[in-house]
């Protein structure tokens, strides 16, 4: 697992003119996502602007979760990236979106799958999640724990990363 709090496009694959290509190598997160799960626990960020800025980062992320690497061409740094298997997970959170998010959204097919919380509207047990029980940065390392519990369980259920075989269509 690999926690990040802010993930843009350009982190994938760095192009900063004033930093050498050895450098780049070790700010580029797609190496150090390859095989893992990538937790954001605030994505907001992907999904927040107008519906041609939602859809120009949708499209710049699809194709990094296509897993088979990303190449950038820049004037600054040329042309670098990663080929090969670089698949990975996205596991992240984020308040409800907007219709002009899921209108963009669906321009990149099926890479993202949600998970939507039942609704509360009881103000007291609304009052009590927030406020009651442990201390703020107790309930964020609980939620940290149990998530990084929970994919690894999914993993090794599976038999690990890239373990799951899916049939191919039968040859004619």
């Amino acid at each position: 697992i690999y926690w990040s709090d802010d993930v843009t496009p350009a982190a994938f694959v760095s192009a900063d003119p004033s930093t050498g290509e050895e450098e780049l190598s070790e700010r580029d997160l797609l190496p150090k996502i390859r095989h893992k799960a990538l937790v954001n626990p605030d994505m907001a960020g992907w999904f927040s602007g107008s519906y041609e800025q939602i859809r120009a980062v949708m499209a710049k992320i699809a194709r990094t979760m296509d897993g088979s690497g990303l190449q950038r061409d820049t004037g600054a740094q040329g042309s670098r990236g990663y080929a090969g298997d670089y698949r990975f997970a996205v596991v992240g959170a984020t308040t409800p979106l907007d219709r002009r998010a899921w209108d963009a959204m669906g321009h990149v097919g099926n890479r993202l799958v949600f998970y939507h919380l039942p609704r509360k509207t009881d103000i007291k047990e609304i009052a009590d999640d927030v406020f009651g029980g442990e201390e703020y940065g107790d309930k964020v390392g609980l939620c940290r724990s149990e998530i990084t519990d929970f994919v690894g369980q999914v993993w090794r259920f599976h038999g690990g990363y890239g373990s799951v075989k899916w049939p191919s269509p039968a040859q004619d």
